[in-house]
């Protein structure tokens, strides 16, 4: 049977700036184009939203970001963004019939049947790119990124040790900071080989409804980055409430005030390393399978989805912390040598190739094994 296609792209995705620690100055002039150009109005009426046959939105001929169109479908009609996606032929099983304009006009008939429960909502726009990036609730209140890195400039500037800008990625509407001290703590893991390891702060916002403010300490280390508990280091918040400026403020005094627990997290990061992952030298253990389902259980209990810590088990199997160039196969020897430090470092890695909330969920994880330690044995 032959299927007649006809996709059609209902949006794109945000565009990602990475800048590294010499680019702190183009950051702040890419979040200041970015200010200039940015309006956010109250939705007017329903061609604001409905797209055209060409994917734009009638009225003004914007596109859609992946963010606004999910944040939009959702307040719509949940689930409704799957269909939308499935029908448009952007994500569709091999062999399926696609329809872009189909699933155009399915959009526009749900936009005019729930118009009024965007009653209050205003939309954040490039003016520059033609881009609706997302959607305000009646309550939300907004935290420029651009305000946000002032603020964490000012403040990074009064800690004791003189905290410095070491990273930023720009993400749409997305602000994700990272500072660190500018002196390192060189640690002996194994093998004799030593990192550097860098105290720090970690800071994220998002200027459109779906991902609040937060801010917390952090530990970076050559293998990524590993984040302290919210309700301990700093905190985590939705732009609503009158008390919102008083939350932040706040934050800001917990993270100067609270003491960076670097002993605990090296005293951890060399007991990880003296600890055996528990894989035997044979090719044939009937026992394999079950370790590796108990090390993705272990992660479990560190609130870290089951796939994901499959994908980690098999990422430390494969890869040594201190030597990750090393050539496949992985002998039986090299991995009965694997230690909790492997494991830490698969979990690190694995975290950095994942969107920002799992991210985030992985590197709490790691400063967990860290910090309050981690038992292999059962």
């Amino acid at each position: 049977m032959t299927f007649r296609t006809s996709e059609l792209t209902l949006y794109d995705k945000p565009a990602t700036l990475c800048f590294s620690q010499s680019k702190l100055v183009s950051l702040q002039h890419a979040l200041e184009q970015l200010d200039s150009s940015t309006t956010i109005l109250s939705v007017q009426g329903l061609e604001e939203l409905t797209l055209r046959a060409d994917g734009r939105t009638t009225v003004g001929g914007y596109r859609y970001t992946s963010v606004a169109f999910h944040q939009l479908t959702g307040m719509l009609a949940r689930g409704s963004a799957t269909l939308l996606r499935d029908l448009s032929g952007s994500q569709r099983r091999p062999g399926q019939a696609a329809n872009g304009q189909l699933a155009r006009r399915v959009f526009n008939d749900i936009l005019a049947l729930r118009l009024p429960s965007l009653t209050g909502c205003r939309l954040v726009r490039n003016e520059a790119g033609k881009v609706i990036d997302g959607l305000l609730g009646p309550n939300h209140r907004i935290l420029e990124n651009s305000a946000l890195l002032k603020q964490v400039q000012s403040v990074a500037a009064t800690t004791e040790r003189g905290m410095g800008f070491f990273a930023g990625v720009l993400m749409g509407r997305r602000l994700m900071l990272w500072y660190r001290e500018p002196q390192a703590v060189a640690v002996t893991v194994a093998e004799g080989k030593t990192w550097n390891l860098y105290p720090g702060f970690y800071f994220a916002n998002g200027e459109v409804r779906g991902t609040g403010m937060r801010g917390t300490a952090a530990l970076l280390t050559p293998r990524g980055c590993c984040l302290g508990d919210y309700s301990e280091y700093g905190d985590r918040m939705a732009h609503q409430g009158r008390n919102f400026e008083h939350r932040l403020d706040k934050l800001f005094r917990t993270l100067c005030s609270r003491e960076f627990p670097l002993a605990r997290l090296v005293v951890g990061l060399q007991l990880l390393a003296q600890t055996p992952l528990g894989f035997g030298e044979s090719p044939i253990d009937p026992q394999d399978h079950q370790h590796k389902r108990w090390l993705a259980h272990r992660l479990g209990d560190l609130h870290v989805p089951a796939n994901l810590a499959k994908l980690v088990v098999e990422h430390a199997v494969r890869v040594s912390s201190v030597q990750p160039e090393l050539p496949w196969p992985v002998t039986m020897s090299m991995r009965a040598q694997r230690t909790a430090l492997d494991f830490w470092s698969a979990l690190i890695t694995v975290a950095r190739r994942l969107p920002l909330a799992k991210r985030e969920l992985l590197e709490r994880a790691g400063w967990h094994m860290l910090h309050n330690g981690f038992q292999i044995e059962r």
